[in-house]
């Protein structure tokens, strides 16, 4: 996909028309369907603006990786910390705070770069990085 294709995605994830979106931008109508059907390259002010008017994740519309918006850093620490709690209660022993902090950042670094992961994917980290 290329980042017109990404851009014309996320302004129509954001239910927002060309002319809506131009405007929320400072930029015209049709330097917005320039960059949408990549005839030009939008300026680094542009894709900050997008990021910002539609809580776009830069690396998603750059290069297309990850989640097309951000995710509320707060709710993926917590899913994180709960995840690694969970997992590391499982031992008879207790939770060592040290490999909950280890195991909680791993999954937090995770979520954060790609959004979400497989239950699979999820079990081979835990038993990895614990």
């Amino acid at each position: 996909m290329t980042l017109g294709q990404r851009i014309i995605q996320l302004r129509k994830a954001a239910d927002l028309s060309q002319a809506q979106l131009a405007k929320k931008l400072g930029i015209s109508q049709p330097a917005l369907a320039n960059y949408e059907r990549d005839a030009r390259d939008p300026p680094a002010a542009v894709l900050q603006g997008l990021c910002t008017a539609c809580n776009a994740n830069p690396m998603w519309l750059l290069v297309g990786i990850g989640n097309m918006h951000l995710q509320d850093m707060g709710e993926q620490f917590a899913k994180s910390v709960a995840t690694a709690w969970a997992y590391l209660s499982e031992n008879p022993e207790g939770v060592d705070p040290s490999k909950l902090v280890k195991l909680s950042n791993a999954l937090f670094q995770y979520y954060m770069e790609h959004g979400s992961m497989s239950e699979s994917f999820k079990a081979s980290l835990l038993e990895a990085v614990a």
